[in-house]
């Protein structure tokens, strides 16, 4: 007999959201070990207790925005649009199956309202989590940058002459182009100080064509207020003995890797919004992200090492390594 499924065979639910989706499925192991009680007084004094209309759960966005991290959906529309027919995501955000979710615009809003501290405070707690299991320890700390690709006109700030070129003195705040000509100290700007050379040493200089970008008579500069210690690293490392180059090169296959997974897995190869404090905190919930994902397969291992002690050795199977449980990225 030809059987017929009837609308009211699918339509219906009464279950759980977690009885359909595996065990293995990252949101389900993330949850896990994933701690976010403490987060609603921690941003409760960025809202009315009176005034307004209710807004999302604290939890319930953060949720939403690590659950994107976590599968690599780090555009608010498009993480919106899986939510809206991703089971996991929905259960991860504590959101049910008839739920209406929020406008993709209230995660921007929220970004706004609690600025980047909070997402780094949330970043922080993965760390000391994952010290607590026992997966960072903080005994060597690596320092490195990687490029992200931002959505910004590459024209104007064109230059084949880089800032290593030019010789910065910070105890004379002076800024020396390639040439030898003093660049002046104008004024200050969000994150540093503006040099400018003058109009008829850049009109005689043999460099001007490489190093001016399109309409400009003069080079301008801008030395960040952290570039003196760029130079004080990078004259140190010059001076790395050959224990401290071997534990880069021990150490520096991590850094590389956690980059790699960064970018390919949990979209950091771009920045997604535009301004330093968005570019912030993608970085801290992506590295958030990895962390979580790093301290549930710790806990998962601790969990199948307790349960095998529990259970004893079974009388002839081999006798494996203990498995080694993954380490951080702080």
């Amino acid at each position: 007999m030809l059987g017929r499924r009837g609308p009211e065979q699918y339509e219906f639910f009464a279950g759980s959201l977690r009885e359909l989706f595996p065990d293995e499925h990252v949101l389900a192991r993330v949850d896990r070990v994933l701690d976010l009680s403490w987060l609603r007084d921690e941003v409760a004094g960025l809202y009315s207790a009176e005034a307004g209309r209710p807004s999302i759960d604290p939890e319930a966005a953060v949720r939403l925005m690590l659950a994107g991290f976590l599968l690599g959906l780090v555009h608010d529309r498009r993480l919106m649009r899986e939510a809206a027919v991703n089971v996991a995501i929905r259960w991860f955000a504590r959101f049910g199956l008839a739920d209406a979710l929020p406008d993709h615009s209230s995660l921007t809003r929220i970004r706004q309202r609690w600025g980047a501290a909070r997402f780094r405070r949330i970043f922080e707690c993965t760390v000391t989590a994952c010290v607590a299991a026992g997966i960072a320890k903080g005994e060597v700390v690596h320092l490195d940058a990687t490029l992200i690709r931002a959505d910004v006109s590459w024209e104007p700030i064109r230059s084949p002459v880089p800032m290593r070129r030019f010789r910065y003195d910070a105890r004379h705040d002076r800024l020396t182009c390639p040439r030898g000509k003093t660049l002046k100290a104008g004024r200050r700007v969000k994150h540093g100080r503006f040099f400018t050379a003058r109009a008829k040493d850049c009109r005689r200089c043999d460099l001007a064509r490489l190093c001016l970008s399109g309409g400009r008579v003069n080079k301008a500069v801008v030395v960040g207020d952290d570039y003196p210690a760029l130079l004080r690293a990078r004259r140190r490392r010059d001076r790395w003995s050959d224990q401290d180059m071997a534990v880069y090169a021990r150490h520096r296959w991590r850094v590389e890797g956690v980059h790699g997974e960064a970018k390919t897995r949990h979209g950091l190869a771009r920045a997604v919004r535009r301004g330093l404090t968005n570019i912030r905190i993608q970085v801290y919930l992506t590295a958030a992200a990895i962390n979580l994902k790093r301290l549930a397969a710790a806990v998962a291992v601790i969990l199948c090492a307790f349960v095998a002690i529990l259970i004893g050795p079974v009388a002839g199977a081999p006798r494996s390594r203990p498995a080694q449980a993954p380490s951080a990225s702080v």
